[in-house]
C-alpha cells in the first residue's frame, strides 16, 4: 500500500488491513515505509494500535504538504484529511493569506509578489497561500511554491467556507487578534501599507477596516458617467432608464466570469417578461479587448467599460468578478454581490413580482 502524502506532519494509526483508522498532527518524525508498518501490524494483529515489547508504538509520517489520500485494499479512495488552519495558527502575528487555485492567472501573479514580499517581510508577519478546490472537485497541490510561503490545500474547504470565500483569488489580512481587516484583490503597494499599519497598531485603538463594503440594498447610488464600448458617455441614470438595470461586472480573463455570462443570458431568457435592462461592466479591460467576446456570448446587451475598476469600487464596493448589482429606475439598490444564477434569478423574480403587484393595485384603484 502506498500512503500518498500531500503535506504536513501527522500521526497515522492503521488497522491490520492497512486502512487508516485515526490520525492526528504531531511535532516531528521520520518517513516510515508502509510495508514495514504492515509487517509490524501483522505481528501485533491489533486493529487500533501497534504493540511492541517496550510499549505502544505510534507510527509517524512526515511530509512536505498537508492532507493525505490513500486507497483501501478494495480500491476505494479515502477522503483527504483536513489540513491545519494556518490562519488561526498565525494568531499573534499579522497574517497575509492568499486563497486561490493553480492555473489562475490572478493567483500566480499574487503568488509572485507574495514570494518576494515574504523574503523581506518584517518580524511578526506570516505569509501563506491556500489553494481552494471547487466544491466536489479534487485538487492536487503544486510543487513549485516557494519555501518562504506557507502553503496548504484546503481540501475540505473549511477555511474557505469560514471566510465566505467566493472569488479566485482573494487576499485576506488578519490582525494579531485574528480579526479579518481586509479581503479583496492583491495590490502590492496597498498590501505593504496595510501590513505596516497593522504592525504599528497600539492595543485599545479602534480597528480600521480596509475592505470597502458592497452597496447595500436600499442605498441610492450616486450618479456617475461611464463610457460604452463605442466611446459614448452614459450616466448611471441612462443605464437605469425607466425600468431599472442589472449591471454585470465581468472580465474575459476570468473563466468564472465567462461561465456567469452564460448564466446572465439564462436569466435574461428565463425572465424575458421582466421589464429591466441589462449592461455588462468590463472590469479592468478596454473595449477593444472584450467587445467581440461579449457580442458573441451576450448579444444585444450593452457594454460599458471601467478600465481602472475605479467606478466599480467607488460606487458599488466591487473588487472582484463576476459580480452584479440590480438597480431600479431611481438608482436604488435591489441586490448586489457575487454573481450566481440561483441568487440573481431569485432577486429578479422577486422584483418582477413586486412590480406586477404594484401594477395590479394601481389598476384596481
Amino acid at each position: 500500500m502506498d500512503v500518498k502524502i500531500h503535506a504536513g506532519t501527522y500521526c497515522y494509526i492503521l488497522n491490520h488491513k492497512r486502512m487508516i483508522v485515526n490520525c492526528g498532527k504531531k511535532f516531528s518524525c521520520e518517513p516510515v515505509n508502509a510495508e514495514v508498518i504492515y509487517m509490524i501490524m501483522k505481528i501485533s494483529r491489533n486493529i487500533s494500535v501497534f504493540l511492541c515489547i517496550l510499549g505502544v508504538m505510534t507510527v509517524i509520517v512526515s511530509c512536505n504538504h498537508p492532507g493525505v489520500k490513500t486507497e483501501s485494499p478494495n480500491g476505494q479512495t479515502i477522503a483527504p484529511i483536513s489540513v491545519p488552519d494556518v490562519i488561526m495558527q498565525g494568531k499573534g502575528k499579522v497574517v497575509v493569506a492568499l486563497l486561490g487555485m493553480p492555473g489562475c492567472p490572478g493567483t500566480e501573479a499574487a503568488t509572485k509578489f507574495l514570494t518576494d514580499y515574504s523574503k523581506t517581510k518584517r518580524e511578526g508577519v506570516k505569509v501563506c497561500r491556500i489553494d481552494v478546490p471547487l466544491s466536489g472537485t479534487p485538487l492536487e497541490p503544486v510543487r513549485d511554491v516557494a519555501g518562504s510561503l506557507e502553503y496548504v490545500v484546503d481540501h475540505d474547504r473549511k477555511i474557505a467556507d469560514r471566510l465566505d470565500f467566493f472569488f479566485y483569488p482573494t487576499l485576506y489580512l488578519f490582525d494579531r487578534e485574528g480579526v479579518a481587516r481586509f479581503s479583496g484583490e492583491c495590490e502590492p503597494d496597498k498590501v505593504k501599507t496595510m501590513v505596516a499599519e497593522l504592525l504599528a497598531e497600539s492595543p485599545g485603538v479602534p480597528k480600521k477596516m480596509y475592505t470597502q463594503p458592497l452597496a447595500k440594498v436600499g442605498d441610492v447610488v450616486d450618479d456617475f458617467n461611464i463610457l460604452d464600448s463605442d466611446g459614448k458617455t452614459l450616466s448611471l441614470t441612462d443605464l437605469c432608464g425607466e425600468t431599472g438595470v442589472i449591471l454585470f461586472f465581468s472580465s474575459t480573463t476570468c473563466p468564472f466570469s465567462m461561465e456567469a455570462a452564460d448564466d446572465l443570458e439564462r436569466v435574461k431568457k428565463d425572465y424575458a417578461a421582466a421589464t429591466m435592462a441589462y449592461a455588462i461592466v468590463s472590469f479592468g479591460q478596454p473595449a477593444d479587448k472584450v467587445r467581440d467576446v461579449y457580442q458573441q456570448k451576450t448579444p444585444g446587451i450593452r457594454l460599458v467599460v471601467d478600465v481602472d475598476c475605479s467606478i466599480s469600487k467607488k460606487y458599488f464596493g466591487i473588487t472582484a468578478v463576476p459580480s452584479f448589482c440590480l438597480l431600479d429606475k431611481d438608482r436604488k439598490v435591489l441586490g448586489c454581490g457575487p454573481f450566481a444564477y440561483d441568487s440573481v434569478k431569485d432577486i429578479v423574480a422577486n422584483t418582477q413580482d413586486q412590480n406586477d403587484a404594484g401594477v395590479s393595485s394601481r389598476g384596481a384603484g
